[in-house]
């Protein structure tokens, strides 16, 4: 499905600044190519926008330094959203089938052991797979060699999972992420069109949910091993080799590199990244990007050694203000005393 950046423009009520052309589908702004539409409604990645390859941009106000054709318009996001739809009226993956069964067009490969588990078109599953009970593998989906996906595992349709792959019962993948554009007091749905990489060696625990991408891939990075509820928002990139244990949170678009430890109950927000060979404590929160690698905890999370000594001045803050308040009530009583000339 094709259409004009001027088709486009008079849909979401923009002005449209350059050429026309036509556009076949939205991509990000890293990823975009000549016949995409791409937005900027944070302003974080502004710097995206002198070397996007994309054929026009969404934005709230014209940048007449950029060479890219663009839409202005008064809430890009949800532009976006509005045009994501016209693009992809059926994004939402068909529901599973009320039965256990294994699609014909799906390649199965005759040393997987398939115990009812419902197998949508096209997927293809390699050798070695073990498919417990109440699994529902969608369609398109990849599943490598020798994986396995305990009962209630759900795969939404076109993700990929690598080879040696382990996901515990009851954890969804490639689900949408939260994503919405808010317009006059209404919240909107963002169509997910991405998908969701998991590479090899994996192991996910249960009732986890990893959301796909929006547009682009989501991705797991192999080695990952990820301890049971946790949720891991659409677009994220965790790196390889990273330990993640209960009841984390990460925030959509949130960037790990390798070797990234978090303990139970941290949260990262969104659209941060953190470098390789960093630790987090339990609990601590990720407000800001992490550029150099050590240990962390507290909320904001800080290095731990600044951390520990902050918490240590809290804990006096008690006995401290008792002493300045018998300081002050002397104080008081020296001044209310008369004052005697020699």
């Amino acid at each position: 499905m094709n259409f004009t950046l001027k088709q486009l423009a008079d849909l979401v009520g923009g002005t449209l600044h350059g050429p026309d052309r036509t556009i076949s589908g939205v991509q990000d702004l890293q990823n975009a190519h000549p016949e995409h539409l791409t937005f900027l409604a944070n302003q974080k990645y502004r710097h995206f926008l002198q070397t996007t390859r994309a054929g026009g941009i969404l934005l709230e106000q014209h940048y007449p330094e950029v060479d890219t054709s663009q839409i202005v318009v008064s809430n890009p996001y949800y532009a976006y959203a509005r045009i994501m739809w016209q693009f992809y009226p059926s994004s939402t993956p068909a529901h599973p089938e009320s039965k256990a069964s294994i699609d014909p067009t799906a390649q199965v490969d005759p040393s997987a052991v398939v115990n009812g588990a419902t197998i949508a078109s096209g997927a293809m599953i390699e050798s070695g797979v073990v498919l417990y009970p109440g699994v529902y593998i969608g369609s398109n989906v990849h599943i490598g060699p020798d994986s396995q996906l305990f009962p209630g595992v759900v795969v939404y349709a076109g993700c990929r999972l690598g080879a040696r792959v382990i996901v515990h019962a009851n954890t969804v993948l490639g689900s949408d992420g939260y994503g919405y554009a808010t317009h006059q007091g209404q919240h909107h749905k963002i169509p997910h069109i991405g998908t969701l990489t998991v590479e090899d060696d994996v192991e996910i625990g249960a009732a986890c949910a990893i959301d796909r991408g929006v547009l682009g891939e989501a991705r797991i990075g192999k080695g990952c091993k990820i301890d049971n509820l946790v949720h891991i928002g659409h677009n994220c990139s965790i790196g390889e080799h990273c330990l993640i244990t209960a009841q984390c949170g990460f925030a959509g678009s949130a960037t790990l590199g390798d070797n990234v430890v978090f303990g139970g109950q941290c949260g990262v927000n969104g659209h941060i990244s953190i470098t390789s060979d960093s630790m987090f404590v339990a609990k601590s929160g990720v407000t800001k990007n992490i550029d150099s690698s050590g240990v962390y905890a507290g909320f904001p999370a800080v290095p731990q050694k600044q951390w520990q000594r902050e918490s240590a001045a809290l804990r006096r803050l008690e006995s401290l203000n008792r002493r300045v308040q018998k300081l002050e009530s002397q104080l008081e009583q020296l001044q209310e005393k008369p004052s005697h000339e020699n």
